[in-house]
This record gives structure tokens, sequence and C-alpha cells, in this order.
């Protein structure tokens, strides 16, 4: 039932011209969440949003690092939400626990869907994105229009998160708004979260750590 509620919590907007910001409650007691979609063109990217550990109101969100998860193409940010970097951890009974290691001690958090991947669904097959410059004005246009527009989103330092093979060849994203820096992620954690689910990653690849 959590789960479900976490996933499909969309009912209850905020509108901004491009950005649709959605406030949940139930699901952390430590940060304010919200998701939404952001427009770009005709098409719409889908987030996850929590604040910074303890901060209750939304207008003081913009004092704090933001950081910005994507994911890669067919692969959506939302499993690192839930899988490390996000203030809740989905536990092998498809239930939420706590995430004592949350990124959100020290930051905001955002968690973009790639068009076509996760919850960013496509109008049609011909909006996918065909090459990397494709993806990286989609993007910068995302990013920056929750940053302008978006209050919760009004950050001085944003940096980026996101798999090393995909970030280094994305062009563009140095003109997103307040950019400070990009924080490479081995697209290996996915093998690692598998391997703790099911208990053989860790061991028969001999490449992880608890870290």
């Amino acid at each position: 039932m959590i789960l479900t509620q976490f996933l499909l919590a969309t009912l209850v907007f905020s509108c901004y011209s491009n950005v649709i910001v959605n406030p949940i409650s139930g699901i952390t007691s430590y940060n304010l969440m919200f998701t939404g979609t952001i427009a770009v063109g005709n098409e719409k990217l889908f987030y996850t949003f929590y604040g910074k550990n303890g901060e209750t109101n939304a207008d003081n969100l913009k004092q704090n690092v933001l950081l910005v998860a994507v994911g890669s193409p067919g692969r959506s940010a939302q499993y690192a939400n839930v899988a490390g970097l996000g203030p809740k951890l989905l536990t092998k009974e498809l239930g939420l626990a706590d995430n004592p290691n949350s990124a959100t001690k020290f930051a905001n958090i955002m968690f973009l869907d790639l068009l076509a991947s996760g919850f960013s669904f496509a109008s049609s097959t011909d909006a996918i994105p065909k090459t990397s410059k494709d993806y990286g004005l989609i993007v910068t246009k995302a990013i920056n229009s929750f940053n302008t527009e978006a209050n919760i989103g009004k950050s001085s330092s944003i940096y980026i998160l996101g798999e090393s093979t995909f970030l280094r060849v994305l062009p563009g994203i140095d003109d997103i708004n307040a950019l400070k820096g990009i924080v490479h992620i081995s697209g290996w954690f996915d093998l690692y979260g598998i391997g703790k689910f099911y208990g053989t990653g860790g061991v028969e690849l001999k490449i992880f750590t608890d870290s």
C-alpha cells in the first residue's frame, strides 16, 4: 500500500507555466516531498523531489544545494531513488524503509526520468530522442524550467548525478542554470542492487562493497 502511494500519488497539483508541483505526505517524516512533471515542448518529464532533512518550510528549500539524478536511456531515475540515494529504501518485501545514508542529509535531491524512460512517457515513438544532443537539450530545458519557475527548485548550486557513460557524451548540460558540477555514478550499482536483493551479485562478481 505504501509503495503504491509512493508511485501513484499525483493528484493535487500546483501549476507553474511549465512545471507541475504536487506535494506528497505520508511517505517520509524527515523531508518535504513533491512529485510532478516538467513540460519540454509537447513532452513532459516526470520527477520526484525531496527537501533536505529537517526542512519544514518549502520557501527555505532554495537555500540548499540541489542534486539532480537522471537515469539513462531506458532506465528510470526512480531506481536510484529507492536504491540508495533517496530517503527511503525498497525492501525485499517491496515495502519502504528509512535510508540512513540518504543524500538528503546534506542537500535537496530530484530524480528526473528522461523522456521515454520510467514515468516520462513519450507522446509517440517519433518524440523519443535519437541522439545524445537531443537528450542534452531536453535535460537542460527541463532543469532550467524547474530552476526558474518552481519555488522549490530555485537553488543557486545545482549538481547533476548520472551514469558516467551517459553524462560524458551529453552535450549542452553546461548551459544549465547554476550548474556547479557533475557527479558520475557507475552503472554497476544497478547490478549491486540486484545482487543485494537476491544475494548473488556481490558474491559472484566480487567487485562490490557495501560503501
